[in-house]
């Protein structure tokens, strides 16, 4: 249960770091491609 815990937690911090337009969280299962530059990427609605 500790694992699966962690596991979110990692997953939640890389969605967080990529939706604040910072380079993808090494170590998540499913990292998004890092951006050309954080200016062009355009905030969620």
């Amino acid at each position: 249960m500790l694992v699966a815990l962690i596991a979110q937690r990692t997953v939640l911090n890389a969605r967080f770091a990529w939706h604040a337009g910072w380079p993808s969280t090494p170590g998540a299962r499913n990292p998004r491609p890092a951006a050309p530059s954080p200016a062009k990427i355009a905030p969620p609605k």
